[in-house]
């Protein structure tokens, strides 16, 4: 337990760890991974799945947005905070994170890393919803706009014109993950 905050691990969704959830009734799950994620979990909270996807949507839905807003060679990225519902990133938008600098990253991991760590500061001006486990407002996302991305090729990886992980992109794992501790 770190701050206070139970931790309860499963190593994939099933039906122990479905029942467990809706045992407890929340008025949220927030989804911290890439998985598509199954219907019957999706409806238990009370107010919805909150996901925060890292590339604007619906521009780039889908995988490896990171890299496909570099190929693209668009000048800033931002990550979506969104309600997840059956579609593939679909859901109702709540908010947008702070913009990144394509061209200050130094790699698509580092571009994915910028965009990850302003995910703390897009929940923050709703903990108050939160706390109280009512609705965070939202709006439709403009399907006119959606392209769906996948993981990229080969193909695609030999066009890139900046490195997927450098030396300093390791050291920024490592550290990162000796503050967990």
């Amino acid at each position: 337990m770190k701050e206070n905050i139970e931790h309860i691990f499963f190593k994939d969704i099933n039906s122990s760890m479905l029942s467990y959830i809706k045992k407890e009734n929340p008025s949220y799950i927030f989804n911290a991974s890439g998985f598509i994620l199954r219907n019957d979990l999706i409806l238990i909270p009370q107010c919805g799945v909150l996901n925060f996807h890292c590339a604007p949507l619906p521009e780039y839905r889908g995988a490896a947005n990171y890299f496909w807003m570099i190929l693209d060679d668009i000048e800033y990225a931002y990550g979506t905070l969104h309600y997840v519902d059956r579609g593939l990133d679909t859901g109702e938008i709540i908010s947008f994170s702070n913009k990144v600098s394509i061209h200050e990253a130094s790699s698509v991991f580092d571009l994915w890393f910028k965009i990850r760590t302003e995910a703390y500061n897009t929940f923050e001006p709703f903990i108050d919803y939160l706390k109280a486990g009512v609705m965070i407002p939202s709006f439709p996302q403009e399907s006119k706009h959606a392209k769906v991305h996948s993981f990229p090729s080969k193909q695609d990886l030999k066009v890139l014109h900046y490195p997927v992980f450098t030396f300093s992109d390791i050291l920024k794992i490592v550290v990162f993950s000796l503050k967990q501790e």
